[in-house]
């Protein structure tokens, strides 16, 4: 093990600490630091000691002269000077894992600098949480930068960890650095973010603006069932776009003894969506069936199989509706179910909605229309009527440049048997040079609300056009 000097670069053996601590003039005095070379040390009544770490424990250049990995695991790391690490890797050559440790009030959690050799480090399991108001705090520091020696290329994972409590869970950066001075060189980094807890930080994650980022998080707990945002659709902690993040863990669930984020895989966060609702035929025979219809699709809301479906009318209790192929057995199903329509002929307005439910499970948001359903009596009887009104001159309006008398007449019944009425409608206005001449009807209701009568149709104008 070794220990950083957050000032100078300087590892130090826990020995030398350890025994520093124990003497009187440490304890009893209030000591400043002096540099040295590119050493730091307390000067202590006119005594130097090497001075103590800002942060806690780190490998460096491991592998360059061969040898096996290192492993940093099983440490505890608590309250770092300002701007200290946790545990951090600088230029591997074999790639370490760091397992299972816990950082605790450390401006850094876990950062890696570089590699030697195109190696993959491993944080597995670890737990990371930030002090709070630590302005620029980072729960995992991802850099391109050797410091003083150039930039390289990174390849890391990250798996189990709990990342909380940070201005940014997880920040990576290609950029260049002000304090290198070798020339600058754009380099990749490559990182996986899988089954990590990220969560109460002000960003998720975050990235910089130059070099390239070849970056996956998914499968992670964001701190809300909804995923991140807010370049997805969440209220959970934040991601840079330009990261894939989809699917996400909307069940923050976990029972396991050990040590880091062992989680429940539950990845289907929301429910269905439901598109096309219509209602036919419309209009419809008095006490005739109405076939409500819509797709129910989960195949970009997790990807289960639909379970249900139901409907409801005008904020009436919900009813279930069937599968159009027979069953729900599919990610995305056309769904279908029936309503009689009311016994006395009129226009009636509903708000009709529907929702559909999926197997993992989870119920997506209602889908409503306004549907105006128009309820005829086929043995209704008829109207006719005609007169004529004084039209204005309004010169916003085609054909009311001039005004004058306009004249009209209608009938409209149905014939036994018919779904449709026939008959005619005219409209005349000389003075305007308009002349609407009915061509079909498509309803007709008589008596409706006993005072009146309306029908609907089509027809031209002036010979031209389809009018309704």
């Amino acid at each position: 093990m070794a220990v950083f000097d957050t000032d100078a670069h300087v590892e130090e053996s826990e020995e030398t600490f350890a025994a520093l601590q124990e003497t009187a003039e440490f304890a009893g005095a209030a000591p400043r630091v002096i540099e040295g070379g590119r050493r730091a040390f307390w000067l202590i009544e006119g005594r130097t000691f090497p001075r103590l770490s800002g942060s806690g424990v780190h490998t460096d250049n491991a592998g360059d002269g061969g040898g096996v990995a290192d492993l940093i695991e099983g440490n505890t790391v608590s309250d770092c000077t300002p701007g200290g690490y946790g545990v951090w890797v600088f230029v591997q050559y074999i790639a370490p894992t760091v397992n299972e440790n816990t950082v605790t009030n450390c401006s850094v959690g876990l950062s890696a600098w570089g590699q030697a050799n195109p190696v993959t480090t491993q944080f597995t399991n670890n737990t990371v949480t930030g002090l709070p108001g630590d302005v620029g705090s980072v729960g995992v520091y991802l850099t391109t930068d050797w410091i003083s020696w150039g930039y390289s290329d990174l390849t890391v994972m990250f798996s189990g960890n709990y990342i909380s409590g940070f201005e940014t869970g997880i920040y990576l950066t290609a950029d260049e650095q002000s304090w290198n001075p070798e020339p600058y060189e754009a380099k990749t980094i490559t990182a996986s973010f899988l089954h990590n807890h990220i969560s109460n930080n002000t960003k998720g994650l975050d990235k910089g603006t130059t070099g390239t980022y070849d970056a996956t998080a998914t499968y992670n707990w964001w701190g809300d069932p909804s995923g991140p945002g807010p370049v997805g659709s969440g209220s959970g902690n934040t991601i840079a776009a330009g990261v894939p993040y989809t699917p996400w863990l909307c069940v923050d669930v976990d029972t396991s003894t050990a040590p880091g984020y062992q989680p429940l895989v539950h990845t289907d966060c929301a429910g269905p969506v439901t598109t096309n609702v219509a209602a036919a035929p419309n209009p419809v025979a008095i006490n005739g069936s109405v076939t409500v219809t819509a797709n129910v699709d989960d195949s970009q809301t997790g990807g289960s199989n639909i379970a249900s479906a139901e409907y409801s009318l005008d904020g009436g209790p919900w009813k279930p509706m069937t599968a159009s192929d027979g069953g729900f057995d599919e990610v995305s199903e056309g769904v279908t179910a029936q309503f009689a329509a009311p016994g006395t002929a009129g226009i009636y307005t509903y708000d009709l909605c529907v929702r559909g439910s999926d197997t993992a499970p989870a119920t997506g948001a209602e889908e409503c229309i306004e549907l105006m359903l128009v309820v005829y009596d086929p043995n209704g009887g008829f109207v006719t009527g005609g007169g004529w009104i004084d039209s204005p001159v309004n010169p916003n309006y085609q054909y009311m440049s001039a005004g004058g008398k306009a004249t009209f007449g209608f009938v409209s019944k149905y014939r036994r048997g018919a779904t449709v009425p026939d008959g005619n409608t005219e409209f005349k206005f000389v003075a305007g040079n308009l002349n609407f001449s009915s061509t079909s009807y498509q309803w007709l209701v008589v008596n409706q609300n006993g005072t009146n009568a309306q029908f609907k149709g089509n027809g031209t104008i002036n010979g031209q056009g389809d009018y309704g």
